[in-house]
């Protein structure tokens, strides 16, 4: 099932578009900069992977469904998929551009964010939000602004949204 309202909503009025960007842009940031550690990448080459990473969720965001996990599961993926794509189209155009090759293959890397996907789908709506807006880099009472948290509940809801993220991970396999 996918989201048509939503979509529909980014298609057709720009300011919507923009507040959606606003409300993401710091899971699509980290989401990127995660990716440019695997290839030690330099600011100008993150905030271009940034530029493309944003321009592929805009273009893709008909393929969101409900049924498949989280709204920012879902971008957080996007995002993270195509600034590692971005990073390796680099590396194969100038070798020397980024310092170092990828620590895995790309198919280890897509297993990895689909599993990192896969565990944020598995949070309620309510800890995906709380995670979504932390890494937004919203502040502890900001965090839990508008959605009616003092500031010790919602550090409480992080920390056990986290925890069952890095659980998740563990169980399957990795070093977290």
């Amino acid at each position: 099932l996918v989201n048509v309202a939503m979509t529909d909503r980014l298609a057709g009025d720009g300011r919507t578009r923009d507040q959606f960007v606003a409300r993401y842009e710091g899971l699509v940031w980290d989401a990127v900069n995660k990716a440019a550690l695997r290839f030690d990448a330099k600011p100008e080459d993150v905030e271009d992977a940034y530029v493309e990473a944003w321009a592929r969720i805009l273009s893709k965001i008909d393929h969101y469904s409900t049924d498949r996990g989280t709204l920012s599961g879902f971008l957080w993926t996007v995002a993270y998929r195509r600034a590692l794509s971005f990073f390796q189209r680099a590396v194969d155009r100038h070798p020397a551009a980024l310092a170092q090759e990828p620590a895995t293959d790309e198919w280890d890397m897509a297993e990895e964010s689909m599993d990192v996907f896969d565990c944020l789908s598995r949070l309620d709506v309510g800890q995906t939000e709380i995670v979504a807006r932390w890494g937004a880099g919203y502040k502890g009472r900001e965090i839990g602004e508008g959605l009616g948290l003092d500031t010790a509940r919602t550090f409480r809801y992080l920390y056990r949204a986290l925890d069952a993220v890095r659980r998740c991970m563990q169980e399957k396999g990795y070093a977290v």
